[in-house]
């Protein structure tokens, strides 16, 4: 099956980018707009298409049913190719996310330039830097040329990698990268946009109790890591430890930067008196559960085009990463991880099948212990 490798290019700005907005929030806005676009047929050499206009054209010539696309971050550019241009493919291929799995233990990022540079292909360019605030009407020609010339550099560079990659990854991980891009960019379960609005009015009047609770903890005991460390026990809480870099010795993990605690703030099997507690340490005004109500109901608020269901559904894309965890399991992104709802949450009972179909709930209890432990062929923890 021929593949199509994409890079696109689009608007941004101090106030309108990834870093300010939730992806789908980002793609979806009205100042949304493709500058250039990329496509590279297999290892023909690569053509640049500039406005959406011209991109349209270029996009609407290739036989998408039979064509695999690859881009480095699938998810953002398959996002534009379906919602934006109403095309999609016969499979979904990411360097980002094979990068994740061959080389992020060794590199520390999985960034198109760190990933290039690593493999000796080439550098990545910084044109992209210069493109701020930048509209196409306000390309000068030899700025826009250069800006063509990074989109195409780019498209090459993700080519060059995946060429190195394919032969010692998996097909079938493949085929399970395509499954994540697609659980993102053609959502098929509904939200229910009033049952969240009920849940978040009674976990707002929950909270304000909870907080009148906790306010009178002195807040010498938020700022010191063993004090907050002997408060979270004394609610039953598993404090999560690490050796200290200077000292040797083991301390509470409750920085805000320390991975165990972030997992910890963002656990919902929490009770509300603790999330307060924890949202007290880092200076958040807002509980975890209050935190993702707001983003799934601003998802079941989100309009959405006709190329993807479009009309008053209100749809669910499902970010994750594929081996975002160093045990190689997915984990969330984009501010969302629906892995870990609370069996029963209110926010679990608002996700609905579409028509004709019923989710089923399948919970892989300690999987990652449990593989560990086949990988290594220890019967006696099986």
């Amino acid at each position: 099956m021929p593949i199509v490798t994409i890079d696109m290019e689009t608007h941004y700005s101090s106030d309108y980018s990834l870093s300010k907005l939730r992806e789908a929030d980002y793609l979806l806005d009205p100042r949304f707009e493709v500058i250039c676009c990329a496509v590279k047929q297999d290892h023909a050499p690569t053509q640049a298409y500039v406005g959406q206009a011209e991109v349209a054209r270029a996009l609407g010539r290739i036989d998408w049913p039979r064509t695999c696309v690859l881009a480095h971050n699938v998810r953002f550019d398959g996002s534009i190719l379906a919602w934006r241009f109403g095309h999609v493919p016969a499979m979904y291929l990411d360097t980002l996310s094979m990068a994740r799995a061959l080389t992020h233990a060794t590199v520390g990022r999985s960034s198109l330039a760190a990933v290039a540079s690593y493999l000796g292909l080439g550098q990545k360019g910084d044109a992209v830097v210069h493109a701020l605030g930048k509209r196409l009407a306000d390309f000068s020609p030899n700025d826009l040329a250069a800006y063509v010339q990074y989109c195409i550099n780019d498209t090459d560079l993700c080519r060059a990698i995946f060429d190195r990659f394919v032969p010692r990854f998996p097909k079938s991980e493949l085929r399970l990268v395509d499954l994540v891009a697609r659980m993102y960019v053609h959502p098929q379960a509904r939200l229910c946009a009033p049952r969240l609005r009920a849940h978040r009015s009674v976990v707002r009047v929950e909270k304000a109790g909870v907080m009148a609770r906790v306010a009178h903890i002195d807040k010498a005991v938020f700022s010191s890591s063993i004090k907050f460390a002997a408060l979270l026990g004394k609610h039953g809480v598993e404090v999560p430890t690490k050796v200290s870099p200077a000292t040797g010795l083991v301390i509470p993990a409750l920085a805000k930067g320390d991975r165990a605690f972030k997992e910890l703030c963002d656990d919902p099997g929490q009770t509300l008196e603790v999330q307060a507690l924890l949202a007290a340490r880092v200076g958040s005004k807002s509980t975890i559960e209050e935190t993702r109500t707001d983003a799934v109901l601003a998802l079941a608020l989100r309009p959405w085009p006709p190329a993807v269901g479009g009309g008053d559904q209100a749809l669910l894309p499902v970010p994750l990463k594929f081996f975002g965890a160093h045990t190689g399991r997915l984990s969330g992104d984009g501010g969302y991880n629906f892995q870990n709802l609370q069996r029963g949450s209110a926010i679990k009972r608002a996700i609905h099948a579409p028509p004709g179909m019923r989710i089923v709930h399948h919970d892989a209890s300690q999987i990652e212990a449990r593989m560990v432990a086949w990988l290594a062929g220890c019967r006696t923890l099986l």
